[in-house]
């Protein structure tokens, strides 16, 4: 409990740090996002949960959230989500790898939920979006 206590403290004195002497709090919230577009960029097969990449930003979930909707528009989930979409379909067109491999090589733990996933996100299934796909590109 004290470890978390000290956590919140540091983080409250960062961010008050970062509103005094930063000369603009507004380029520093821009990097910070940038930050956090290049951290998705690099763990989006790993990580997929925001605690994850408030913890690798030093910046608690609520707060990373804020952030981002505020500078992009889009919560942390949606540009997380977003980038396992695009790299999803981008192997799907580009590989013969099966869906059971697939959702492994994006950190999922079974092909059923990689499927549910992909279809709440896309409205088709990931056999469907191949099929589909590569007759339009054939």
């Amino acid at each position: 409990m004290l470890t978390s206590l000290l956590r919140v403290l540091v983080i409250y004195l960062s961010r008050l740090y970062t509103r005094q002497f930063s000369e603009d709090g507004k380029m520093q919230n821009h990097l910070l996002l940038k930050d956090f577009q290049s951290l998705v960029e690099r763990n989006y097969s790993s990580l997929h949960d925001v605690a994850s990449y408030a913890s690798l930003l030093h910046l608690t979930p609520g707060y990373l959230t804020d952030l981002v909707k505020q500078q992009s528009g889009k919560t942390v989930l949606a540009h997380i989500h977003e980038r396992i979409t695009v790299e999803a379909k981008r192997r799907l067109l580009h590989t013969e790898l099966s869906v059971k491999e697939l959702a492994d090589e994006l950190g999922f733990r079974e092909a059923a939920y990689f499927n549910r996933f992909f279809k709440r996100l896309t409205g088709i299934t990931p056999v469907a979006y191949r099929t589909q796909i590569r007759k339009m590109y054939s």
